[in-house]
């Protein structure tokens, strides 16, 4: 969750910097500003799915054990139908061309959305340790 809101905000202010250097004209930036952002995409990625995995293993009865694979596919096919619908509820800030659009606020977004699911997870795992004593 954490890779998660540093992918997040790694994007937006790349692309707030892309839409500055629009304006004053200046076509300093290259490709190489994108490899921060897909680095923590790719860690965000490789760590979700395997931590998803080990949840069920450790999670489902032993008769459900073989149905882990197939658990951990519907999770993450419901983030990616959550990513769709989340696409589609702000698709005033997405445009012809890329110069027209405001990435930068959909990635100011998603970068709350995954601040705030960072607290929530906190909330939850402390409440869940505290019951447990």
């Amino acid at each position: 969750m954490l890779s998660s809101l540093c992918c997040c905000t790694i994007a937006w202010r790349v692309e707030t910097r892309r839409l500055s250097s629009l304006d004053t004209n200046n076509r300093s930036m290259n490709i190489m500003w994108l490899v921060p952002q897909f680095c923590c995409l790719g860690l965000m990625e490789g760590l979700a799915e395997d931590g998803i995995e080990m949840f069920f293993c450790f999670h489902l009865s032993k008769r459900m054990a073989g149905y882990g694979k197939v658990f951990t596919d519907f999770v993450i096919g419901m983030g990616n139908l959550v990513s769709a619908i989340t696409i589609y509820a702000s698709r005033r800030w997405f445009r012809d061309t890329l110069n027209n659009s405001r990435l930068d606020k959909y990635y100011r977004m998603l970068a709350i959305l995954s601040y705030v699911n960072l607290w929530y997870y906190f909330y939850v795992s402390r409440r869940m340790l505290n019951k447990g004593n």
